[in-house]
């Protein structure tokens, strides 16, 4: 629930609540938490939306982007805060060790886009017809996968919504694209089809 006003930045405390609440407790309700802080992110400040999902997704930039790591190791990290919060450096190792399979559980739930397609599901409110949260989910994924570029990604959702955002995201120039199993394809004709209305070379 927002508790700020509409032209106002999101608090970090409410960024703050949600990402404690899904460190505490590794299960499906993470996805909902997840789910419900992007939608109320998308309602009251989409300005915001790619620095909330940056973070969430616990990236800073596109891996392919140059200068996309801070360069500060763990350690540094460690350190810091053990200075902080004045106690030994093993006792804070310690906890990031017992931390480490929940995050890699939460950042693997958000990774898979699920969330961000439930959440822009909620949110749409136009003529069309609205898609199922699978439906969605799947869309997110599959465009994930060749446009790895979350600005693109998330200002195509607030803008088309998800039913057009195969068209509005697509292969770019300099962009990589993340390993994904292929579709077999059982006939040349459904290649054809698939490649409708597209120049494109085959070798033979």
């Amino acid at each position: 629930m927002a508790y700020w006003s509409k032209n106002d930045g999101v608090p970090f405390s409410f960024l703050f609540r949600a990402f404690d609440f899904t460190t505490q407790r590794v299960c499906r309700n993470d996805v909902n938490v997840a789910c419900n802080m992007l939608r109320t992110v998308m309602r009251t400040t989409p300005r915001d939306l790619l620095a909330v999902f940056h973070l969430l997704a616990n990236k800073i930039a596109p891996k392919h982007e140059l200068a996309s790591d801070l360069g500060v190791g763990s350690g540094l990290i460690i350190t810091a805060l053990a200075e902080a919060y004045n106690k030994p450096e093993d006792e804070i190792r310690n906890q990031r060790k017992n931390k480490r399979k929940k995050l890699d559980l939460v950042e693997e739930l958000v990774m898979a886009a699920g969330t961000l397609g439930q959440a822009a599901v909620y949110n749409e409110n136009r003529n069309s017809e609205p898609l199922d949260s699978p439906e969605a989910v799947e869309i997110v994924k599959r465009v994930h996968s060749v446009c790895l570029v979350y600005d693109k990604l998330i200002w195509a959702i607030l803008d088309d919504g998800i039913s057009k955002l195969s068209s509005s995201c697509s292969f770019s120039i300099g962009v990589p694209v993340e390993p994904m199993l292929a579709k077999l394809s059982l006939a040349e004709s459904e290649i054809i089809e698939r490649f409708n209305g597209m120049a494109y070379v085959c070798k033979v």
